[in-house]
């Protein structure tokens, strides 16, 4: 996105690094490496990357308001499904998880500090149900063996 930006703006190769610490500077109040960016990070500096390259987009403008926090959202339900598939549980079993500690049964729409907690127990139940001993295969004893 941004060779995408840099094209739109003209910016020849001296002029893109300063411009670069501008645009990170105004996304994060700040300057950081984008070799150093997490995914929270990631997500903020494409929607607002996005916003400078569509200014007349509304929605664009708005989506950098909740860029991190959607991006977030998408990596916890994410975990939540692949500890799901992992462990076997249902979707059913994720549903009852939230209803019973939240009330609500669509978990995907819960505040990220609900979700995550949703994510923890999925986490803790799937490493103990993987923890559980497999039942042991009895193999006859010859010398033990009744009649």
């Amino acid at each position: 996105m941004f060779s995408a930006l840099a094209k739109k703006r003209v910016w020849g190769p001296s002029a893109r690094d300063v411009e670069r610490e501008k645009i990170t500077i105004a996304a994060f109040g700040k300057p950081k490496s984008w070799g150093t960016f997490n995914n929270r990070d990631v997500d903020l500096m494409k929607a607002h990357l996005q916003a400078l390259l569509t200014p007349d987009s509304l929605t664009a403008q708005m989506a950098t308001i909740n860029a991190a926090e959607k991006g977030e959202r998408r990596s916890l339900i994410w975990r939540c499904e692949q500890l799901m598939q992992r462990a076997g549980f249902a979707e059913a079993y994720t549903e009852t998880l939230s209803v019973y500690a939240y009330d609500r049964r669509d978990w995907r729409d819960l505040p990220l500090d609900q979700l995550t907690n949703i994510r923890v127990t999925l986490q803790a139940r799937a490493g103990s149900k993987a923890k559980r001993p497999v039942e042991a295969v009895r193999v006859p004893d010859p010398d033990n063996e009744p009649f």
